[in-house]
């Protein structure tokens, strides 16, 4: 018996300083450089070469250790342009205008048109059709975007940037119009971010759609995809990782563009979804995208105990947090999150009632919970911040009882309100 332990004791201790001895990034210079028209991006065992070759930015390299990750020659953001007609501000409801208009979406010339009429019926004689849809990308855009400026920058301690700006001065109807891309790396860390910017110093009006920001294709050998957040009611998975059949390299693609907007293609390709995506600009007026970016990571894959011991999951559970944390501003340094929570959602959904919540609020606090929360159902209306009289009459008496319990108490709060709410005496605009 005391062999079989020894010798389990002996295997943990081994799995452990192998955790140690293969970290799962690997340590190397951060730096951007410029050689002539190709630009290198080094950030850990993570190197992403771009040429801008005349005005066009075009992709010549992207690995993890040596190893290619992705296919070259991609344009390295895509977008479509189309133009307002007539040109002028389209229709649109404000807030305080106490109108109504009805709208009516359909296709014409291959983008969007919209019919809008008053509340009356009648059609409001300002109707705007988007026309001349032009699809661009950076390795193509050349009769279009002729001029290219480059920058290198540190705009903070640990940050290097790259802008990559390029406008076009020729093209009769887009000239005044500039795209730029910015690109940091972050000392420590094996990640690539991006984002882009959209000025409109035309004449025109525009849209703007269809945005891939960062428009890449990973090789064949690096098409094994795991979701590492949820995909779920209509909105992707903001974090995928690619990796090789061996699991031993790869990176994670990462996207800070919110719920359904956001959309990381199977081949890795990120930016908007073009079905929720558009954006307007008027003369004088800007876009800035939310950014992208791509972590790589490798190292060796081995037995413990309990299961393998993939690279991915020790960047994930280690660095990759850092990052975020550090620099992405995801979660608070030291949040406490009590648990283990009783939600009443699971077994009365909204049919709650502070006679119910106080009897579970006891077992709870029997079998050991630290948090009982009050879910969906306790507040008036369903929405708000107000309980519900009839069903939570005493909420005060209520919540000093679950807190007599030495548990906390949560609510589930929704972001609407009734037109009665007392929040509209403090705040008459809020709605």
């Amino acid at each position: 018996m005391k062999r079989i332990l020894m010798m389990h004791a002996t295997k943990f201790l081994t799995g452990a300083l192998m955790l140690l001895m293969w970290p799962a990034v690997c340590e190397a210079g951060h730096s951007i450089s410029r050689d002539g028209d190709t630009i290198q991006l080094e950030a850990g065992c993570l190197r992403k070469s771009i040429r801008v070759s005349g005005s066009r930015v075009i992709l010549d390299g992207l690995g993890v250790d040596g190893t290619p990750l992705a296919t070259a020659n991609s344009g390295e953001i895509s977008f479509a342009i189309s133009l307002a007609s007539p040109n002028r501000d389209p229709r649109a409801l404000l807030p305080t205008s106490g109108g109504a208009i009805n709208v009516k979406t359909g296709q014409q010339d291959g983008t969007d048109s919209l019919e809008v009429r008053e509340k009356s019926g009648e059609p409001d004689g300002r109707q705007t059709a988007w026309t001349g849809k032009r699809s661009f990308a950076g390795n193509s855009w050349q009769d279009c975007f002729d001029l290219t400026r480059v920058a290198i920058t540190s705009p903070r301690p640990g940050v290097q940037r790259l802008v990559v700006r390029t406008r076009a001065l020729k093209d009769p109807v887009l000239a005044g119009v500039s795209v730029t891309l910015i690109y940091e790396i972050y000392d420590g860390f094996p990640v690539i971010r991006k984002w882009a910017e959209f000025e409109n110093n035309s004449a025109n009006w525009i849209k703007l759609d269809e945005l891939v920001i960062d428009d890449l294709r990973v090789l064949p050998e690096f098409a094994d995809r795991t979701l590492l957040t949820p995909f779920e009611r209509g909105a992707g998975s903001s974090i995928v990782a690619f990796s090789n059949r061996e699991q031993t390299r790869g990176m994670i693609v990462a996207s800070e563009i919110p719920s359904a907007l956001r959309r990381i293609q199977d081949q890795g390709a990120s930016g908007y979804a073009p079905e929720h995506f558009e954006w307007v600009l008027g003369p004088a007026e800007q876009f800035v995208s939310e950014p992208t970016f791509i972590y790589a990571f490798s190292g060796r894959v081995f037995d413990t105990l309990s299961a393998k011991s993939l690279p991915l999951d020790r960047v994930v559970e280690s660095e990759f947090k850092h990052f975020l944390r550090q620099h992405i501003g995801v979660a608070a340094d030291h949040t406490e999150i009590p648990a283990p929570q009783w939600a009443t959602w699971s077994n009365f959904a909204h049919q709650i009632t502070g006679e119910i919540a106080r009897e579970q609020a006891e077992i709870a606090a029997r079998c050991g919970f630290v948090l009982f929360e009050l879910d969906d159902g306790w507040q008036r209306g369903r929405l708000g911040i107000e309980p519900d009289p009839g069903k939570f009459p005493e909420m005060d008496e209520l919540a000093a009882h679950i807190h007599s319990l030495g548990l906390r108490l949560g609510l589930w709060v929704s972001s609407f309100r009734l037109r009665d709410e007392k929040d509209f005496t403090a705040l008459p605009d809020a709605a």
